[in-house]
């Protein structure tokens, strides 16, 4: 008994020994964040593309027993507290009907430290993002048909219009949970991860059926995912679109959309790009060690 109970005594000193070993390590990357912040002068404290590159890595070299839902939330808190070392930020969210999970979701992102604000409507968050470059809004994922959408406000030109900047949850949420998707829209300028989609908003000044638009779409090279709402505007029909890719007004797409010959078409507008999301399956399919192999 007392040969295990050394032995055990012994293996709780290695468990103390990693935790000190980890703090040191976290401590030691504040330090280089601190210097990243440096560099950037006044650039933004958030990098949704790169943090959607970091987190697919930790699913890449995951191995072993510990649960990677578990690493993942880790490490957003690690992203999280690294923005806010760099600089502060709050997170505006709707809290309309889906409020307590879309709480949930927001806080499961940007962590713990970040400072929420509850709007009791899209125009709410909106009107909080385009009056600071260090808000962040997260707004209900846009219904099909939905009426009087908030996408609506973000057709439009100007450098204070948000944009939409990344898809949530990215990879928390537990299967089995309440399906609630949302986007989180910023004055920061959306960045691409090497997978992602892209959001677009098209005006037709005349009725065109759904497969109409697809493969006009298709011709300027556009492949597109979904249709997510209509909306009707001063006799115009406005379109939300997902397209596959990081498509911005920059892209050789979108100036081929411009320059379709076709009367249906009016204006187009670039309202963002996200990181496509990892999968529940995905993650809890992860065979424990099967790691990426060095």
């Amino acid at each position: 008994m007392a040969d295990e109970k050394d032995n055990l005594d012994d293996l709780r000193q290695q468990v103390d020994d990693v935790d000190a070993r980890l703090q040191k390590l976290l401590m030691e990357r504040a330090s280089i964040v601190e210097r990243i912040a440096g560099h950037k002068g006044k650039g933004p404290v958030t990098r949704p593309g790169r943090e959607a590159q970091v987190l697919r890595r930790i699913v890449e070299r995951h191995s072993g027993s510990f649960p990677l839902r578990g690493m993942l939330r880790i490490w957003r808190e690690i992203i999280s507290s690294s923005s806010l070392i760099q600089g502060h930020f709050d997170v505006a969210y709707f809290c309309g009907d889906v409020g307590p999970i879309l709480r949930s979701i927001t806080r499961d992102h940007y962590g713990t430290l970040a400072g929420l604000i509850p709007c009791g409507s899209a125009a709410q968050v909106l009107q909080h993002v385009s009056e600071s470059p260090h808000v962040i809004g997260v707004l209900p994922f846009p219904q099909l048909e939905e009426q009087d959408s908030w996408w609506q406000a973000l057709a439009r030109s100007g450098s204070d219009v948000p944009k939409i900047i990344a898809r949530l949850p990215f990879g928390s949420m537990a299967s089995g949970e309440d399906k609630v998707e949302a986007l989180a829209i910023s004055r920061v300028k959306p960045e691409a991860s090497g997978e992602d989609t892209s959001f677009l908003v098209v005006e037709t000044h005349e009725q065109i059926s759904r497969s109409g638009l697809r493969d006009l779409l298709q011709k300027a090279g556009l492949e597109v995912l979904s249709l997510r709402s209509y909306l009707e505007s001063g006799g115009s029909t406005l379109s939300l679109l997902e397209v596959e890719g990081f498509v911005t007004e920059a892209d050789k797409a979108f100036d081929a959309l411009n320059a379709l010959e076709d009367s249906r078409i009016g204006q187009c507008w670039f309202l963002g790009a996200a990181a496509v999301p990892l999968t529940a399956n995905a993650i809890e399919k992860k065979p424990a060690g099967k790691g990426k192999q060095k």
